[in-house]
């Protein structure tokens, strides 16, 4: 279970979610981000004639960000006290 990906890595984290969900109930906000090629820290980092295609290590360096800035206002109570979180990250 130590090889990320392997299929009892992720055999163990999905228990580790069901087990939170039995402790916690049900989930009271899905939480959905996509990266945004647009966004200002994004464009900001960009020579001249790149686009957000051209770098995906600063597209990713910006989402990392603000899923940092998410998971920081949850933990501070913006949308009421946190119990538990899960969190996931896909790439496409």
């Amino acid at each position: 279970p130590s090889f990320t990906g392997s299929p009892r890595y992720m055999y163990k984290h999905y228990m580790d979610a069901l087990a939170i969900c039995r402790e916690f109930r049900k989930f009271d906000f899905f939480i959905t981000i996509t990266g945004n090629p647009k966004w200002k820290a994004v464009s900001e980092n960009l020579f001249p004639g790149q686009t957000a295609n051209d770098r995906p290590d600063i597209m990713n360096r910006v989402f990392h960000e603000v899923l940092e800035n998410l998971i920081e206002d949850l933990k501070t109570g913006v949308m009421g006290p946190l119990k538990a979180r899960l969190h996931t990250i896909e790439g496409q």
